[in-house]
């Protein structure tokens, strides 16, 4: 997905090749608009293995 950032695509990625269980893309507070996430990511739906998907915002 093009407008995923960065350091969500880096996590998505490490989950895909150590086949993580979790995965944490959840927001921080006071980041950039730019660097949030507004969508689930395309990749995510490829980790079929994954048991937790935490997309909270804190």
């Amino acid at each position: 997905m093009a407008n995923t950032p960065q350091r969500y695509l880096e996590k998505i990625r490490e989950a895909k090749k150590k086949q993580l269980k979790e995965l944490d893309l959840s927001n921080v507070w006071g980041t950039d608009n730019k660097e949030k996430l507004t969508e689930i990511p395309a990749e995510v739906f490829e980790l079929e293995w994954l048991e937790v998907l935490n997309l909270s915002y804190i």
